[in-house]
Parts: structure tokens; C-alpha cells; sequence
């Protein structure tokens, strides 16, 4: 598109031999409409796969196999008709196409995905959808390794193709480097440990065995005990098995957590239970942050024992405080509770987690596997009742993703450090913005003001099974920050206070569990189709080669398809005839009809009225708003200057400013805007169906200094953030992509965007202090809500 741009504001007129003519463009256009219908096919496709992660209904492998194949179908559609707009200059998304339907058949038949020849992989690389490869524990292991401050082993696995060919040939040469590979590897993670302990355990994700004891290796013998433990697995009977190695921890005390205790007289507790030389203790802890125990066994010890932390019971600990005779101080309890919820959360079934305190008596977690725990109902009077006498602090809002939680209040906003939000919390926030999904990684549950439930952070929502309410008006004013309360998503309703036996219906009312063989394969399907790693359009990597997955090679058909449609013009558009848009605001804006965007009675001069294209009848609005209610404001003479020495880099300057374009259609519009030194270039699609509505908005430029044209940026960032756009800012340059959103939501931000057009071409000179970027973000709602209110007026 910037190149396009750069032709576009330094022609003088003239036309190339070749032209594009009205005729040409409207067939371009067509062929664009016909990739937009594709994806949104598709991205229903997705949806409706992402409604089966998030446990919305059970399904089975047929409807994989059928959903599969329907997709694939319509995903070689888009690459046709990408070639077919650009004259076969994209034939290599078709061999990335074949790759990725390869991969998924191969899921779909059972096989071990594209990693199958890995020999043997390092904690660090393995993710859940490895594990028909790596085994249920070492999976689990490798993902408590990527949460914060929970102590799990580090290791590496034996595959399950290593353990075949163990079983073929025995321990053959290439087998025996990448085992060596992967030791050497760790050794280098951990810094010489004290030793290893070396486990088989049955491939796939329903086992809920967790394998044969771990026995303890070494460095030199480590090859003999893998060939060991497989022989073990085969004397067993397992056929397809993984080996994991990890690092060992002495320790004289052990322990093990239940994420689910039924036979517990507090309902919904998890169970923790250590053993060491001091004795045994049991606890029982909520499920809700900060985790405290419900019920506790303590048994009194000699006050001369050394507990495993190395101090004594009497020892004072600050404030007037005693350690205390417990083998487990609340912060431990809590770590331990925390890895528990983690795994529960992914999995969607109970967990039971083995571990140990290391010297310094911190937990460690040496093992995982889903527990054989059937969690029974709550009786549905008992329900009723608790619920007719629990007190509702907040009623309403839109679920994104069903369920129960229950947990403390955390206030959260863009710019806040996700590190620091503690596990299993309820946040709630203002909006709904993409820029929150870090925070799901830990959050028990999230309610948001504003939001679609079909945008990006609802589909993380329902990838992790996170509950979450958007659209509860006033929820930061009601859901004061530290107050316990429980978030129903189903209904959707917040309580005060944790209610156990919600949590517990919730809990068991799950009938197709994470680790069933059916999600298992949906969740390693979705690796290949969901990711949008290929987003930067301008960038070299953005090409066929780099498509990982179906979204990013119908992502890429799409931003390579509207370049295509701005491109006709390149050299030859100045050629056609636009219609001369006629408002107050003093633009010059010329309209190219694609196709239904104007009224056929349409002259060469037009105004609003004429315009049928609502995404761009919906910005002008705003556009013509904002700058009839403007500020009159001065420029300074070093606020020209610092705005001439643009960043050539971004966009070239303009050597001559002429017509602003616009391309209308039918529910489209996309218009390249310059207002003095400021560049805007808005793209947006608009229907009834909401998997095909985006928006692209890009802004860069303005008389200003670079501390003042920070700001600006920033402040344009904080606007798109707040109507869920997608952001990335780089130097003064700021990209927002809005996607899959409802027509509300669409006219909504198009309208806001109209305004935030206009209001830019004041922020340059009026962003000379510290405190203006939050006085500028204030004049902006103030200016929006007016132009709400004004819209409701008679």
C-alpha cells in the first residue's frame, strides 16, 4: 500500500498507455468480493471449531474430518482466486496450502504431526500439541516450566518415534546423539545438576497413568536407563510410549496435590498432603486466589526440629510473628496451588501433582497426569438455594465463554505488567482490547464494559476456557478492586463472595474432558489453523513461503488482494473520472464507484447523501463532526519545520498534494487520506455477517517534534486500543486492525475513527507538555460522546 501512496501523491497527470478502466476495476472488485466471501466462510469454519474448544458442545471425529475438508476446500478457493486477481503471481501459497492440508490429514489419521521425526525433544519446545509424541507428564511438566514462579522439573523427552525404533533396532547411533544432544542441552539450562531420573510413560493425552516410577540416572549412564525404561514400557504392554527425563531433586520430603477432593467436607477443595522426617500434614485450599486452606492437619513438633526450610518453629519472622511447627509456609501452599489450577485449566479435568521441597524447602513439581476423580453434581435444591440467598453484585453483559470462577478483584489495563497479576484473580477492565490476552494466561475469569464477543480477546477466552463476561456496564465502578466475588458466564452474573457449589456444578458439568483423544485432536487441528503469525504486510517475510497456518494464508490473500485492487491505479487511475465529493471540510476527495458504493443517478459532483457505502457514509460523518466542533488553534513556526523532516522511511513526503481517493463498493470503502503532512489510509469491510466486517487503519505524519509527535502517536494508540482494535506502533507510524466484529461495533468505531481523523490534525500543536496526552484523550471522549448525543436527537 505505501507504494501505491507514493505514486498516488507525486503524479503531475498523464496516463500510461495501459489504463484501468471503471469497467476493469469493478471486475477487480468482484473477484475481491469473491476472497472476502471465501474467508468469511471460512472464519466461520474457525468459529465453530473454537466453539467446540471452549466445551459448547460435544463433538466427535467425524465432525473434525468434515469440518477439516470443508475447510480445506474453501482454503485452495482463496489461493484460486488470488491467482486468478493477480495473474498467477502467487502460485507458491498453493504449495503451502498442500503442506498444511498434509499436516492436518496426518492428525486426522492418528499420526504425530510434523515434529513425528524428532528423536527426542527439550522441555522448552514441547507445547500441548505434542503429546502424542511426548507423552501427558512431560507436556504438562514443559508448560508449568512457562508459568512464572512455579518450580517444575526441566528436562527433555524421548519420543515416541525414538521408542518405535528402540523397539526395532535397539539403541542405534543417530538415537543415541540426540539423547546425548539433549542432555548436553540441559546440563547447559541447569548448571551441572545433582542427577537425573528417567520415567516411561504411555503416549497420548487420555492416559491418566502418569508412567513407571522414575528411576535415578545419571550423564554417563543415561542412554542404558532410556533403553531400560522403554524395555519396562514394552514388558507392560504399551506399544507407543515416550520417555522423559528430568532433572532430580533430593529431598527428604514429599507431597502430592488433588485438584479435586470429593470425599473433602469443603466442597470443592483441592487436597495437599506432605511426608517428610518432621511428620505428615494435610490441607485443604480453596479454589480461589490467594488459595488459603479451608481446613488443616498440623500435628505438633519439638520446638529443636528443623522444618525443611532449614529454621525451627519458634524462630520469629518478622511483625511479632513465629515460623510456626507447618512444613508448608502459606506462600508454598499457594505456588503449589497455582501449578494445580494451571494444568487444570488447560486440560479441563482434575489434576494430581507429585512433588518434593528442595534444600531450601522451596516446592518442586516432579510429575503430572490427570487424576481418577469423577466429581459428582451438586444437588440441584441444594444449588437453588445457595443461589436465591447469594447476594448479586453485577447482572448482564454478553458471555464469551461459559463457566464458573471465583477469585479476588484486579483492576487491569493496557500498559499493566501481566507478570504481576496474580493466578486466578478476576480481572475486569473497560474494554475488551486485544492487547489484554497476556492476562487470560493467569486470569480465573474476565468481565469487561465494552466488547464483542466474537473479537480477538473472546477467542483466546475460549482457548484457555476462561469465563468471561463482556458488555457488563459498569463493572469497574461495582467490582471493587480486592473484594472476592464468583463470575457465572452462563447466565452471566457476578456474586459476592466464593461460592463453592457453583464452582463445584461447574466443574462436573463438563462432559467431554480436555484430555479425551477427540480434543486432544482438535487442539493439535487448531495449531494449523488458527495462529496468525504472518500480520506485518509491509514487512519481506510476508510471503506465501512464511504461511504456517489456513488464517495466515487467507490473511495473506486478503492484504495482497486490496493491494491489488489500489494498485489499478498505479500509473494509470489518475485517469479515471472520479466524483468530486463536495462537504464543508476543505478536502479534496475524489470517489471511484466499484460497484453499488454511489447512487446511480450519481454526478460528477456528489455529497454524503449520494454515497450508499456505509463504512464510508459512517466515517465522513464523524469525519464532518469533529471538524465543524473543531478548536482553532496556532502552529508554531518550529512545529512546521520539525513536520517538513519527516522520517523517509514511514511515507514520502509529498512533493505535490492532490486528490485524496476513495475506492466505494457495497459494504466497502477504502480511502487514502492526507491532511497537510498528516497520511491516514482507512480500509474497511462491512455486512450483517460478522466474520467478514475489518477494519485496517493506518496514520502517520504532522507538524511536530518528536516528543510531541510521540504523544500524538500514543494518543492515537490509546483511542484504536479502546474500540478493540489490534495495534502496533513503530516510530510515529500507528496500524490498527480490527476484525470479525458485529455492524454495531462497525459503525461504532468507522464513526470514531471519522473523528479521530480530524482531531489529529490539532495534536501536534496542542501536545506540548507532559499532562497533554491524558487532557487530548479527554477532549476526545468528550468530543465522541457529543457526537453520540447528537445522533440521538431528533
Amino acid at each position: 500500500m505505501a507504494g501505491y501512496l507514493r505514486s498516488l501523491f507525486s503524479r503531475r497527470g498523464g496516463c500510461k498507455q495501459e489504463q484501468e478502466s471503471p469497467t476493469s476495476l469493478r471486475s477487480l472488485f468482484h473477484k475481491f468480493r469473491r476472497i472476502l466471501e471465501l474467508n468469511n466462510a471460512i472464519m466461520e469454519k474457525m468459529a465453530e471449531l473454537e466453539s467446540a474448544l471452549g466445551g459448547e458442545y460435544i463433538f466427535d471425529n467425524a465432525f473434525l474430518s468434515r469440518a477439516v475438508r470443508d475447510m480445506s476446500g474453501l482454503v485452495h478457493q482463496v489461493a484460486y482466486s488470488l491467482n486468478a486477481m493477480t495473474d498467477d503471481r502467487y502460485v507458491e501459497l498453493y504449495d503451502r496450502y498442500e503442506y498444511i492440508k498434509g499436516v492436518l490429514d496426518d492428525i486426522l489419521s492418528g499420526g504425530l504431526g510434523p515434529q513425528a521425526s524428532r528423536l527426542a525433544m527439550g522441555f522448552p519446545e514441547l507445547h500441548w500439541e505434542n503429546l502424542p509424541l511426548a507423552g501427558m507428564p512431560n507436556v504438562c511438566l514443559a508448560e508449568l516450566l512457562r508459568t512464572p514462579h512455579i518450580g517444575a522439573v526441566d528436562g527433555f523427552v524421548v519420543t515416541v518415534t525414538a521408542c518405535r525404533l528402540m523397539q526395532e533396532k535397539g539403541m542405534t547411533p543417530k538415537l543415541e546423539q540426540a539423547i546425548l544432544r539433549e542432555t548436553d542441552a540441559l546440563w547447559q539450562r541447569l548448571g551441572r545438576p545433582e542427577g537425573l531420573a528417567v520415567s516411561a510413560c504411555p503416549a497420548g493425552g487420555s492416559e491418566p497413568a502418569s508412567g513407571l516410577p522414575a528411576q535415578e540416572s545419571n550423564r554417563e549412564h543415561i542412554v542404558r536407563d532410556v533403553l531400560e525404561a522403554c524395555r519396562k514400557g514394552v514388558a507392560l504392554g504399551w506399544r507407543d510410549m515416550a520417555v522423559g527425563v528430568r532433572e532430580r531433586v533430593p529431598s527428604e520430603y514429599r507431597g502430592r496435590l488433588r485438584t479435586c477432593c470429593p470425599e473433602s467436607r469443603t466442597l470443592g477443595a483441592m487436597s495437599l498432603a506432605m511426608s517428610g522426617p518432621a511428620g505428615e500434614e494435610h490441607y485443604n485450599l480453596r479454589r480461589a486466589h490467594p488459595f488459603p486452606p479451608a481446613e488443616s492437619d498440623i500435628r505438633p513438633k519439638d520446638e529443636a526440629v528443623r522444618l525443611p526450610d532449614g529454621v525451627k518453629p519458634l524462630t520469629p519472622v518478622g511483625g511479632g510473628l513465629l515460623r510456626g511447627s507447618g512444613l508448608l509456609p502459606s506462600d508454598s501452599q499457594r505456588l503449589i496451588a497455582e501449578a494445580g489450577i494451571v494444568l487444570e485449566r488447560a486440560l479441563g479435568a482434575p489434576q494430581e501433582l507429585h512433588l518434593c521441597l528442595d534444600r531450601e524447602g522451596v516446592p518442586r513439581i516432579l510429575d503430572a497426569a490427570v487424576a481418577e476423580i469423577v466429581e459428582e453434581a451438586a444437588d440441584a435444591d441444594d444449588l437453588a438455594a445457595v443461589l436465591d440467598q447469594a447476594k448479586v453484585l453485577l447482572r448482564g453483559g454478553n458471555s464469551a465463554q461459559a463457566g464458573a470462577a471465583a477469585g479476588k478483584v484486579v483492576h487491569i489495563k493496557e500498559g499493566d505488567d501481566p507478570e504481576e497479576f496474580p493466578l486466578g484473580a478476576v480481572a475486569v477492565a473497560r474494554a475488551a482490547s486485544p492487547q489484554l490476552a497476556p492476562f487470560l494466561l493467569k486470569a480465573g475469569a474476565l468481565v469487561t464494559e465494552l466488547g464483542s464477543t466474537i473479537g480477538h480477546l473472546a477467542t483466546v477466552a475460549r482457548e484457555y476456557r476462561i469465563p468471561a463476561v463482556f458488555g457488563a456496564a459498569g463493572a469497574l465502578k461495582t467490582l471493587k478492586p480486592g473484594a472476592e466475588v464468583t463470575v457465572d458466564a452462563s447466565v452471566p452474573v457476578v456474586y459476592a463472595g466464593s461460592l463453592d457449589i457453583l464452582l463445584s456444578q461447574s466443574r462436573a458439568g463438563s462432559e467431554l474432558y480436555a484430555t479425551d483423544p477427540e480434543f486432544t485432536t482438535l487442539r493439535r487441528l487448531l495449531q494449523f489453523i488458527m495462529p496468525l503469525k504472518l500480520t506485518d504486510s509491509g514487512s519481506e517475510s510476508f510471503a506465501p513461503q512464511n504461511c504456517r497456518s489456513f488464517h495466515d494464508i487467507i490473511h495473506f490473500a486478503h492484504e495482497r488482494a486490496v493491494e491489488e485492487l489500489l494498485d489499478a491505479h498505479e500509473g494509470g487511475g489518475a485517469c479515471i473520472e472520479p466524483h468530486r465529493l463536495e462537504m464543508r471540510i476543505p478536502l479534496n476527495i475524489g470517489l471511484v464507484d466499484a460497484g453499488g458504493g454511489l447512487a446511480e443517478d450519481a454526478g460528477p459532483v456528489v455529497t454524503r447523501d449520494d454515497i450508499l457505502s456505509e463504512p464510508m457514509h459512517r466515517f465522513l460523518g464523524g469525519l464532518r463532526y469533529a471538524w465543524d466542533n473543531r478548536e482553532n488553534l496556532q502552529v508554531s513556526m518550529r512545529d512546521i519545520f520539525s513536520g517538513m523532516q519527516r522520517t523517509a522511511a514511514v511515507l514520502q513526503a509529498p512533493a505535490e498534494q492532490g486528490m485524496n481517493l476513495a475506492i466505494l463498493a457495497t459494504g466497502y470503502f477504502n480511502l487514502s487520506l492526507h491532511m497537510g503532512y498528516h497520511y491516514s489510509v482507512v480500509d474497511a469491510f462491512m455486512q450483517d455477517n460478522p466474520h467478514q466486517n475489518y477494519i485496517y487503519f493506518r496514520f502517520a505524519g504532522g507538524f511536530a517534534d518528536a516528543e510531541r509527535k510521540n504523544r500524538r502517536a500514543e494518543l492515537i494508540r490509546r483511542v484504536l486500543a479502546t474500540l478493540q482494535f489490534n495495534v502496533e506502533m513503530t516510530g510515529d507510524l500507528v496500524t490498527g486492525r480490527l476484525k470479525i466484529v458485529d455492524r454495531e461495533t462497525m459503525a461504532d468505531a468507522l464513526e470514531q475513527l471519522g473523528i479521530l481523523t480530524a482531531f489529529t490534525r490539532q495534536l501536534d500543536i496542542s501536545m506540548g507538555r507532559e499532562d497533554s496526552l491524558g487532557r487530548m484523550e479527554q477532549a476526545f471522549r468528550e468530543v465522541a460522546a457529543q457526537y453520540e448525543a447528537a445522533k440521538e436527537l431528533p
